[in-house]
């Protein structure tokens, strides 16, 4: 029986089930990985330790019923501090589906109980799914990293491909002029639209430090003109953009290979 029967849960507390049981494939962190998903959850004003409490349960029953399972938490490092952001990875789209956790690990009363603190605490949630895209990136070691600038990248209708050509061209002009440089690019899939992420974990201090932009490595890489052309194409690509802070949460993730 699935925790929403067993809760006789609303549909507001529905919509949240993710949040009680996660795949038991999932990755913390895995750019190997086939598909990612971004769980974005606005907290109400004041409710920050009800969700947090409710989310320890979470890792309690992770732990409990599905050890190698995983998922990374950070919030906004500005504004009210109420929207969080939970990452998982897994090795195929079917083992997205979620498994009930919270009715195995603690029984019917008490996850009723967890739940209860989700539907009290949670304005509203929404899942995007993206696919991890090493040959758009420069991955590296991740390290004791403590934020995440992350850029959000809306791209026009039917170009896409377009600027993941663009992006091809960074990284081949970022490995040449510029190799200190890293990010781990997320293309869009189900719930992300037109939607490109570009994650950059960092310390505090790295964001006092300037690297080389773009048009210098473009230029130093491939000459004025071909960096002129492939900037134009990345420009006519894009629709929007937008940047992000996050703050790592570690103390609400689980990782079970550090755990």
């Amino acid at each position: 029986m699935s925790w929403m029967k067993a809760t006789a849960a609303s549909l507001l507390i529905a919509q949240l089930g993710v949040w009680t049981g996660f795949a038991s494939v999932a990755h913390a962190q895995s750019f190997d990985a086939a598909v990612a998903t971004l769980r974005t959850t606005e907290v109400y004003p004041g409710k920050n330790a009800v969700f947090e409490a409710a989310l320890l349960k979470i890792i309690e029953a992770t732990r409990q019923t599905s050890p190698d399972s995983g998922f990374a938490t950070q919030v906004a490092a500005f504004g009210p501090g109420s929207t969080y952001y939970a990452l998982s990875f897994y090795d195929k789209f079917s083992d997205v589906k979620p498994e009930p956790l919270l009715v195995e690990a603690f029984g019917q009363e008490e996850a009723g109980r967890i739940v209860a603190m989700f539907a009290e605490s949670v304005k509203s949630s929404r899942v995007q799914a993206f696919v991890p895209r090493a040959d758009l990136s420069r991955p590296n070691e991740l390290g004791d990293f403590e934020v995440v600038w992350t850029v959000l990248i809306t791209v026009h209708p039917g170009m896409a491909a377009q600027y993941e050509g663009y992006l091809e061209q960074l990284v081949e002009a970022t490995e040449k002029a510029d190799s200190d440089r890293h990010w781990f690019t997320y293309a869009p899939s189900a719930g992300s639209a037109n939607l490109f992420r570009i994650a950059i974990p960092m310390k505090w201090t790295d964001l006092d430090r300037s690297g080389m932009p773009i048009a210098e490595r473009l230029t130093k890489a491939f000459g004025e003109r071909k960096s002129q052309s492939i900037q134009e194409a990345g420009r006519t690509a894009v629709a929007h953009v937008e940047t992000l802070l996050t703050i790592r949460r570690p103390d609400l993730s689980y990782q079970p290979d550090s755990d």
